[in-house]
């Protein structure tokens, strides 16, 4: 298990930093291709989308290390060194906050049905829940995420939703998908989870 900073930003680092490793280790050069264009047409996504030119800076620390892996010259070290600095993974987390964001505003007949219960409109949980540093990120967040990047998270929960048996429970986002990482959800917190 690698663990994260517990800041409320541990759903968006233990994400990123796991598919940093799984772009590194086990993807396909295809895989890799894709989600680094996925990630390359985002600041055009944003910018249309109506986001401020600042997000380029955000997307800029994000890119670098993504454009390192494509190009193999990005070693686990580096990967370390990346989450271990501050200010990076602050600008790689807010970024994928961003993204959120962007296909929450897209899909927003979509998810208002799942935001109902939080008195918000879409645009306010945005704001509120998403584009907030320091915010949990909870299942809205996590689908809409991996929706963009058309990616897949395993989530094992331990919390009081475990099996009959005793078991953790676990769901793979979106359902069916092929997860890129597994992260550990204990209530307000993720980790990294090796299997």
């Amino acid at each position: 298990m690698r663990t994260t900073r517990p800041d409320g930003n541990c759903f968006y680092r233990g994400f990123a930093f796991g598919l940093c490793e799984w772009l590194m280790t086990l993807a396909e050069p295809e895989d890799v291709t894709r989600v680094v264009s996925v990630f390359e047409a985002s600041k055009a996504d944003l910018l249309a989308a109506g986001f401020d030119e600042f997000i380029d800076d955000f997307w800029a620390m994000t890119m670098a290390p993504l454009r390192a892996i494509k190009g193999g010259n990005y070693s686990h070290d580096d990967l370390l060194a990346c989450f271990r600095d501050q200010e990076r993974t602050e600008y790689i987390v807010q970024f994928m906050r961003f993204l959120v964001s962007l296909h929450l505003a897209k899909n927003a007949d979509f998810f208002q049905f799942f935001i109902e219960g939080s008195g918000l409109s879409v645009d306010e949980f945005r704001r509120i829940e998403v584009e907030a540093v320091g915010r949990d990120a909870d299942h809205v967040q996590i689908t809409a995420l991996t929706a963009y990047l058309d990616l897949a998270v395993r989530v094992v929960y331990l919390d009081q939703s475990t099996t009959a048996d005793g078991a953790a429970s676990e769901i793979v986002i979106p359902d069916g998908g092929r997860p890129v990482c597994t992260l550990l959800y204990r209530p307000g917190h993720y980790d990294v989870l090796y299997e």
